[in-house]
């Protein structure tokens, strides 16, 4: 905090190295993430973590990291693990059949009585909080959740995750078609 106080006080541009994306996210106005020596994508730290440009945006930024499984646009909806997640009209005509990679961030999966079914596989205690590993069929599924001393290992749950919260992402380009952080609009074709 001292370094953003300093930054700020000279009112001149800075720039950061940092492998750490917590430090970046916390620090910086806007991020530039690299992978491999190339430019992945450019934002504020609230578009880096909304509205990924792809998959390794995505998955770098945000702790605990994101859920990415393989799914399928069906109709209206979205398969994975078994499980289908109606979208509400955000994806346009012809996308059926579509393969994806579908994400979602731990603190936008909940346990609600009105979800799908899993399986607590592993509880991690952080203190305010836990993150919950869920057996989903086949699938591992991160859920965060306020501290729950009853939640253990071997539980069975429902959960629910909000169709406005989820990415897709092509399954072979690995580009964001759909993000919570940008306009609810499919891009790129199948």
């Amino acid at each position: 905090m001292e370094l953003k106080r300093l930054f700020a006080s000279l009112g001149t541009t800075a720039i950061y190295v940092t492998h750490d994306q917590a430090e970046a996210m916390t620090m910086s106005d806007r991020i530039a993430v690299f992978s491999k020596g190339r430019l992945q994508q450019i934002g504020t730290p609230l578009e880096i973590y909304r509205a990924p440009a792809n998959r390794f945006v995505a998955s770098f930024v945000g702790s605990p990291p994101m859920t990415v499984l393989p799914g399928v646009v069906q109709g209206d909806a979205v398969v994975f693990a078994g499980v289908a997640v109606p979208l509400g009209g955000a994806l346009p005509a012809g996308q059926s059949g579509r393969e994806v990679l579908v994400g979602m961030r731990a603190e936008d999966v909940a346990l609600r009585p009105d979800g799908f079914a899993g399986s607590i596989g592993v509880v991690e205690h952080l203190g305010s909080a836990v993150v919950l590993h869920m057996d989903v069929g086949e699938a591992t599924i991160l859920a965060q959740a306020p501290e729950d001393p009853s939640l253990r290992a071997g539980d069975q749950v429902r959960l629910r995750i909000d169709p406005d919260k989820l990415y897709l992402f092509d399954r072979r380009s690995e580009e964001a078609i759909l993000t919570p952080g940008a306009k609810m609009t499919m891009r790129g074709t199948p």
